[in-house]
């Protein structure tokens, strides 16, 4: 039993490590002195290696060859788990897709029958405004319908329906009577007449209610505009014209008064040209009262 220098030669036939020992490695024995059993010598599972008849171009082709096919081999069985890979994440993502088309389908029945030529069912007209309000607000905040919403809205219709129903019938055959309109804080006007024995009668308050005064305010005066000659001067217009001289807010620029007259007079005053040049009449607006 020849040894194995360092150099790798076989001390036996001076070869260096063949690759068919190689490849039958597993059959080769080592003993506890390093030595092994050459090659060119031991048969091994009926084969018989001849170093000398076999060329070195010959046993590194064969190599070569059983490389190539295994790397070839490994490479269409990666091939193939990729292929399975990616089709089994297509199933999983159509799978995820025809649930969602289920979940749409269900949120929008209305929608699908259009879609499909079906009339849907018929319903209330304000329950089908209630639902379809709640349905768009729904869709824009892209919130699922939990069921308390639809619960409450179908008590909602319910309810107003027979609210409705109950109106109706009570006033079934009754005649339409127009709302009264209460006119500020009175609380009743009185219509006796005299010959109902009630020895009052209200005061003629037409001739009042017609002549109520009104107030203006004339200003851009010259500061020492008189209030006695303006009240002569605007009386030959209105003899019931009343003059009153307000404090300005710039008196040494200004002056300012208060004019009451009649309604029945007023048009009279309200003539543009009988007020001075870039005189300004406004309504004459009172504090508030607090």
């Amino acid at each position: 039993m020849p040894k194995m220098g360092a150099d790798g030669l076989n001390k036996k036939c001076g070869r260096l490590s063949h690759n068919c020992c190689l490849k039958l490695m597993k059959n080769v024995i080592f003993n506890q002195d390093e030595t092994v059993i050459c090659c060119s010598d031991v048969e091994v599972e009926g084969v018989t290696l001849d170093h000398e008849n076999t060329s070195v171009s010959e046993i590194v082709s064969d190599d070569v060859t059983n490389s190539t096919d295994k790397i070839t081999i490994k490479y269409l069985d990666e091939l193939i788990k990729q292929k399975d890979l990616i089709i089994r994440n297509q199933d999983i993502a159509i799978n995820a897709l025809q649930e969602q088309i289920k979940l749409l389908k269900h949120k929008n029945p209305e929608q699908e029958a259009e879609k499909n030529g079906k009339q849907s069912l018929p319903i209330n007209n304000k329950s089908h405004s209630t639902v379809t309000a709640t349905n768009s607000k729904i869709s824009k905040d892209k919130q699922p319908i939990s069921k308390q919403q639809v619960s409450r809205a179908m008590l909602n219709v319910e309810s107003e329906r027979i609210c409705q129903n109950i109106v109706g019938l009570g006033n079934a055959g009754a005649d339409p009577k127009p709302a009264q309109k209460r006119s500020g804080r009175n609380i009743l006007t009185g219509s006796g007449l005299s010959t109902s024995g009630c020895p009052f009668k209200a005061a003629d308050l037409v001739p009042n209610l017609i002549n109520k005064p009104r107030y203006y305010h004339a200003t851009h005066f010259e500061p020492q505009t008189d209030e006695i000659e303006l009240f002569n001067y605007l009386k030959g217009f209105a003899a019931n014209v009343k003059v009153e001289k307000l404090n300005a807010r710039q008196p040494e620029m200004y002056a300012s008064f208060k004019i009451s007259v009649p309604e029945n007079e007023s048009e009279k005053i309200l003539n543009a040209e009988i007020w001075p040049d870039k005189v300004v009449v406004n309504r004459f607006l009172f504090p508030r009262r607090h």
